[in-house]
């Protein structure tokens, strides 16, 4: 079961399960999501079984925009590797189109930009995943700072608006960053 936190739990979620899950230099500030939370246009939401949550993630959303952003998406560490992470992708599936929303944008990190050959095979282990699950290549390069991203594309089980998924990860990333960041930060290119 899909359940969205509101901002008073976005402390919880940070400091026990972001902070754990990811690298520091990939978090934004807390208040940075408390912000985005109230702005309406950012969501936290869990997924649970038998009242146990098994993963959770965040994402980035706007009014007019098809596509909505994977920002942050984990299983918990004792729940890996049993198909938690597929089944909740098809969660979101249902629960994002039911919104109306057209698909989700992820950023996978490019294998070959990793710094030795156990980073490369977690990123292709992480595309390849996507992929299972439904995702395609959308043939994109992103940059945020100076990490360099595969622009991917999951579809919606029942998507009904249109999506550029270029333009759509730019207009995301508009409504989450502000813009002076933006300019020096990010760049939209397509892969070889």
């Amino acid at each position: 079961m899909i359940e969205p936190l509101g901002a008073e739990r976005a402390g919880w979620l940070y400091h026990t399960r972001l902070q754990r899950d990811f690298p520091r230099a990939e978090l934004r500030p807390l208040f940075w999501i408390k912000a985005l939370l109230a702005s309406g246009n950012y969501s936290l939401l869990t997924w649970s079984e038998n009242g146990e949550m098994l993963a959770y993630a965040a994402l980035i959303h706007g009014d007019g925009i098809g596509g909505v952003l994977l920002d942050y998406f984990a299983v918990e560490e004792g729940s890996r590797g049993q198909g938690i992470g597929g089944r909740f992708l098809g969660e979101l599936r249902a629960y994002l189109g039911e919104e109306g929303k057209a698909g989700l944008l992820i950023e996978s990190e490019l294998p070959k930009s990793a710094q030795n050959a156990e980073e490369r095979a977690i990123r292709e282990r992480r595309i390849a995943f996507y992929a299972r699950c439904g995702a395609e290549q959308t043939g994109l390069g992103w940059r945020v700072f100076s990490v360099d991203y595969a622009l991917l594309w999951l579809p919606m089980a029942k998507a009904t608006a249109e999506v550029s998924p270029g333009e759509d990860v730019q207009a995301l990333y508009a409504l989450s960053m502000p813009s002076p960041m933006r300019a020096a930060a990010l760049k939209l290119y397509k892969l070889p």
